[in-house]
C-alpha cells in the first residue's frame, strides 16, 4: 500500500470507474456523484495515514504540512533512506555527505509537495523518477510530468554508488 497512488492499477481503476459512471449517466440517466465519493475516500485515506504514520522504521522521515531541510551539516545525523512527504516542502542536500555515510538507496515518496534534491558531484548517482501529474526539472533541462524517467549524474559506464527512487504525485521535483 506504500506506493498506492503511483501504481498503474490504482490510476487504471480510477479511470475505469469514472468511465462506467459516465456510461450509467448517459444510458440510464442516473447521476452518481462519483468524483465527490472518490475525493472523500482519498481524504479519509490521507487522514488515517497521517494519524497512523508513526515512524515504524528508524530510518524513515515522514513530513506532513511542513518544511524540512536535510543536510549533514545542519542536522548532524546520517541521511535517511526513506522520505515520505505530503503537502510539504523538503530539501535534501547530499553535497557535504561522504560516499561512505550515504545509504545505498534513498526513496522519496511525495504527494502534493515540493522536493529539492542536491546531489554530490563526487558520488555517481542514478535517479529513477516515477511521476504522476508532477513537475520534474532535471539538470540537463529535461522535464517529466507523467511516466517514468531515469537520470544519471555520471557517464553510463560508471557504476552508481547511490540510487534515488522518487515517486511523485502532483508534486514539484528539482534536481541540482
Amino acid at each position: 500500500m506504500k506506493h498506492l497512488f503511483s501504481s498503474e492499477i490504482f490510476w487504471g481503476t480510477l479511470i475505469i470507474i469514472f468511465g462506467v459512471s459516465v456510461l450509467i449517466k448517459a444510458i440510464f440517466g442516473i447521476d452518481l456523484p462519483l468524483i465527490r465519493i472518490i475525493f472523500g475516500g482519498l481524504l479519509i485515506y490521507l487522514g488515517v495515514s497521517m494519524v497512523t504514520s508513526f515512524n515504524k522504521k528508524s530510518d524513515t522521515r515522514t513530513i506532513w504540512f511542513s518544511s524540512f531541510s536535510s543536510s549533514q551539516q545542519s542536522i548532524k545525523q546520517p541521511i535517511k533512506d526513506d522520505y515520505r512527504v505530503a503537502f510539504s516542502s523538503i530539501r535534501i542536500d547530499l553535497r557535504s555527505v561522504p560516499a561512505d555515510q550515504l545509504p545505498p538507496k534513498i526513496t522519496i515518496d511525495a504527494h502534493c509537495s515540493s522536493v529539492h534534491l542536491i546531489t554530490n558531484p563526487d558520488v555517481p548517482t542514478i535517479i529513477n523518477i516515477n511521476a504522476s501529474f508532477a513537475s520534474t526539472k532535471l539538470p540537463n533541462n529535461d522535464t517529466v510530468s507523467v511516466g517514468n524517467s531515469v537520470y544519471m549524474t555520471h557517464d553510463q559506464t560508471i557504476k552508481p554508488e547511490l540510487e534515488v527512487n522518487a515517486n511523485l504525485v502532483m508534486s514539484n521535483f528539482e534536481i541540482y
